[in-house]
């Protein structure tokens, strides 16, 4: 049924519904998970899929994308990793920057868009979790 509908743009799922009418009035997005393989997690990638469905996100145009939630002027990831973040930007081909900010955000019209990793999550201490929670508030 989702997949018929897909092309359309619609949604059936109350929960998408619900997500597309709080994404139709913020102005700021948070996204807050861990990074895995180098990229996104699936169930964000689904969350992308299933949410930002044309007509609600954005119209094709022959060049591309028109973006449609402009009033979303920020976008902050929020991310933790095994990896450490400067292997995940320069050996892994930063995908939270490239393909997640400057393209699938970007493309649904977001603002900005703001990569925060904490990385080497595995081998830190508890004080440098808490260092880096507290850390977070100035960019929150």
């Amino acid at each position: 049924e989702e997949l018929a509908l897909f092309n359309s743009g619609q949604a059936t799922d109350p929960l998408v519904l619900s997500y597309q009418q709080i994404l139709q009035e913020t102005q700021r997005l948070i996204l807050i998970f861990p990074v895995w393989w180098a990229d996104v997690p699936a169930v964000v990638k689904g969350f992308f899929d299933k949410v930002f469905l044309k007509t609600l996100a954005y119209t094709e145009t022959k060049t591309g994308l028109r973006g449609k939630l402009t009033n979303i002027h920020e976008a902050l990831l929020l991310t933790t990793s095994t990896a450490p973040t400067f292997y995940l930007k320069y050996f892994c081909g930063n995908v939270m920057e490239k393909a997640i900010i400057r393209h699938t955000l970007k493309g649904v019209g977001v603002g900005r868009g703001k990569w925060v990793n904490f990385g080497k999550i595995n081998a830190s201490s508890a004080e440098q979790r808490q260092r880096f929670l507290s850390g977070l508030a100035k960019h929150i």
